[in-house]
């Protein structure tokens, strides 16, 4: 030990001497304290060391789930009416959407009325193809029509303007001698077979007309 290390040996004492020394630098020792002593308290806390460097980032997690479907929205506000061209007679009388266009006449679609009908451009008249069983193109409250070529919602209208409506459309031959047509966009009064003809046709029933059946000539189109 360092303490005994400091004790110094005088050559040439005697051997007595030498253990009196020896054992009272040991009760030196023991009385100074030379040997470790207890552990001291716990020191204070360090101040926080400085902040590391940021992490890599992680990889990105799986897709969730979809989410169930919201509620519907509202509805959106109405549009604006569009525009469509009508078929005016030569005083500017509406007489209807026009449906198309053949070179002596117009179809016509009525919308109060809920009909079709035929105008001729050039007289302002509403026409109809009809078959007669007679042979002037007269009738007892039955005319008839080519099948296939007019439905329930059409007027038809024969030359004197009475109306009439179609009661079915199941076809059936009947045997007609006589018949109206358009010629050029002109009615012939009656057209005679000189004989009869059995036809594909509908019958129609006369009714009261829902509509003028002359109008003001010309009659034109135009965009309302």
């Amino acid at each position: 030990m360092k303490c005994l290390n400091s004790v110094f040996h005088t050559r040439g004492r005697s051997v007595f001497f030498t253990s009196l020394i020896i054992s009272s630098m040991v009760m030196l020792f023991l009385m100074t304290g030379c040997g470790s002593g207890s552990n001291g308290g716990k020191g204070p806390a360090g101040s926080q060391g400085p902040a590391g460097t940021n992490g890599t980032n992680g990889s990105n997690g799986a897709q969730g789930a979809q989410g169930p479907q919201g509620p519907q929205g509202p509805s959106g506000p109405a549009g604006t009416n569009g525009t469509s061209l009508h078929v005016v007679d030569a005083n500017g009388n509406d007489m209807g959407i026009l449906v198309d266009e053949y070179a002596s006449f117009y179809n016509v679609y009525n919308t109060t009325a809920n009909i079709f009908f035929s105008v001729i451009k050039t007289s302002g008249t509403v026409f109809s193809y009809l078959f007669y069983t007679s042979s002037n193109c007269t009738d007892s409250g039955t005319v008839y029509v080519y099948a296939g070529g007019y439905t329930t919602n059409d007027l038809i209208v024969d030359n004197a303007g009475n109306c009439f409506s179609i009661t079915t459309t199941t076809p059936g031959n009947v045997g007609v001698s006589s018949s109206e047509q358009d010629a050029d966009g002109q009615h012939l009064s009656c057209y005679s077979f000189g004989g009869v003809a059995s036809e594909s046709v509908y019958p129609a029933t006369q009714i009261t007309c829902p509509i003028s059946t002359q109008y003001a000539a010309p009659v034109n189109v135009k965009i309302e």
